[in-house]
């Protein structure tokens, strides 16, 4: 079986610059370089470190796509183009994915969570060769978007019930074909770091490690609910000693990133006035990200918004770390009572992560039982079970 993926743009396959939809796929096709179920084709935007990494890979063919001002002079000459003698495609990336699928001829075209070059792709091809992968709750409401989405692919794969629900409300009588696909990581890359790599971790972030160690993983973005957890941690340091560990990158970027708005300009300036137990690290790519969770106490998921999968439960799992997370999206999907504490996103939301964070301070026992629970919970959410059952939803697509 022939299968392509077609990614959203903007990081590549491999995950060298992390990205949850990229790491996904990363583990699908690791996977598959043991079994060898399918060939895979991906489409990916350039990187020179990832076009480096792809070399080892003899189950996939990747054709990146490098933009820059020479892509952005012909995608405009393209456009103007167009106009003149309209192809179909609206985009030189898409005329020229188009061209190397027709070339290939394979048996599923997966697109990954964009929205336009699903819209795109069904000019070209039959709506039962086409499959999207929806990752975030983007279909909230009837639109024109939202019903060419529907209509546009034979099969759609999310990754919790709650989007297969989101999606059977939106479309009414007319709902696709939804089957639910859990996300898988390799549990073993985050349970094996030594205690050198934890130590050298703590010191190049000037970290002491005598005081227990609360962290975020993710961008730094309004809707995950940092400041409510910002505020809830500073109401908790009148109770307990602890530090304070926020990885991840501001939107896209890297670090803060280069866009400046009110919520980031509040961050720095309460990171600012508490950099005493607040350390912000920026970018952390894939390979760092193992030892962080084990030096994590807690690691906390304070998600405002609909989160419907987020890779740092199973991460933090795998790592046997606790959780605090919020009852969004489909996270609860993914943990047990056992595991996590849950705290609902009412307006007592930042004295619930406070008394949270606190009362689990207070109970080491229940900390070392809950990742313990965490660890056990993490073997239903490994790549290989992520893999085979990923196999199964395609298998059963093409025998229909």
């Amino acid at each position: 079986m022939r299968v392509a993926f077609v990614l959203p743009g903007k990081l590549p396959v491999p995950a060298v610059r992390g990205g949850a939809i990229e790491s996904l796929l990363n583990n699908l096709l690791d996977e598959n370089e043991k079994a060898s179920s399918f060939d895979a084709i991906i489409f990916s935007e350039y990187d020179i470190e990832a076009e480096k990494a792809s070399r080892k890979y003899s189950s996939s063919r990747f054709f990146y796509i490098k933009r820059g001002r020479t892509y952005n002079v012909l995608n405009f000459l393209f456009r103007i183009g167009r106009k003149i003698n309209p192809p179909k495609a609206t985009f030189l990336d898409i005329n020229y994915i188009v061209r190397t699928l027709r070339r290939l001829n394979p048996d599923k075209i997966i697109v990954e969570g964009s929205f336009l070059k699903l819209i795109e792709l069904k000019k070209f091809f039959p709506r039962d060769k086409l499959v999207f992968r929806l990752h975030a709750d983007l279909i909230v409401q009837v639109t024109n978007e939202t019903l060419q989405v529907l209509k546009s692919a034979s099969l759609f794969i999310v990754a919790s019930d709650f989007l297969r629900r989101r999606i059977e409300q939106t479309s009414g009588d007319k709902t696709p074909a939804v089957r639910i696909l859990r996300n898988g990581i390799r549990s073993e890359f985050f349970s094996r770091v030594t205690d050198e790599k934890k130590a050298n971790l703590l010191n190049r972030y000037g970290i002491s490690g005598s005081e227990p160690i609360i962290m975020y993983v993710g961008r730094i973005i309004k809707s995950k609910g940092i400041m409510q957890l910002i505020e809830a941690l500073i109401k908790a340091r009148e109770k307990a000693a602890f530090h304070f560990v926020l990885v991840g990158s501001y939107g896209s970027g890297f670090g803060f990133g280069d866009e400046e708005n009110d919520f980031t300009s509040n961050l720095r300036r309460i990171v600012m006035d508490n950099k005493s137990w607040i350390t912000v690290t920026g970018f952390v790519s894939n390979s760092d990200l193992p030892a962080f969770y084990q030096i994590a106490t807690i690691v906390v998921v304070p998600s405002i918004c609909e989160d419907v999968s987020p890779l740092v439960v199973n991460e933090a799992m795998a790592s046997g770390t606790p959780l605090i997370v919020t009852d969004a999206g489909g996270i609860q999907e993914y943990i047990t009572n056992q595991c996590a504490i849950v705290v609902k996103r009412d307006e007592q939301i930042v004295e619930n992560i406070c008394d949270s964070i606190c009362g689990l301070l207070e109970e080491p026992q229940r900390l070392k039982a809950m990742g313990s629970a965490a660890l056990i919970n993490s073997l239903d959410y490994t790549s290989a079970r992520f893999y085979n059952s990923f196999c199964t939803i395609l298998e059963n697509s093409v025998a229909k």
